[in-house]
C-alpha cells in the first residue's frame, strides 16, 4: 500500500514526464508544420449517439453506460457510437488533436 508521500511523488514524476514530452513535441518542426492547419471543432448534438455525453461547450465527449433519451433526429447515430463535427471545412488540409 503506497503512502500519501509516495503517491504524490509518483504523480509529480508523471506530470514532469508529460510536461517534458509536450515540450519536446513543440520543438518538433514537422509537428509545427502540421499545427498550422489547426481547426476548432465543435461537436454536433444532432448526431451524438445516446451513450455519448457532450460537454457544455461541445468540445469534449465521453461515453456513458446510461443511454440518454434524445429527440429523434435522422442525423443521429443510433447503431455506431459516434458523433460528427458541427462545421465543415473548406480547405483540403486541417489538423485537430484528440486526447484519449
Amino acid at each position: 500500500q503506497p503512502t500519501d508521500i509516495q503517491s504524490v511523488s509518483t504523480f509529480e514524476l508523471c506530470c514532469t514526464d508529460v510536461a517534458q514530452e509536450q515540450k519536446a513535441e513543440r520543438k518538433n518542426p514537422e509537428l509545427k508544420w502540421v499545427q498550422q492547419f489547426a481547426v476548432d471543432v465543435t461537436l454536433d448534438p444532432d448526431t451524438v449517439h445516446p451513450h455519448l455525453v457532450l460537454s457544455a461547450d461541445r468540445k469534449r465527449v465521453h461515453h456513458s453506460d446510461v443511454r440518454k433519451t434524445l429527440p429523434d433526429n435522422p442525423k443521429r447515430f443510433t447503431k455506431c457510437v459516434n458523433v460528427l463535427g458541427k462545421q465543415g471545412f473548406s480547405s483540403k488540409r486541417f489538423y485537430f488533436e484528440v486526447q484519449v
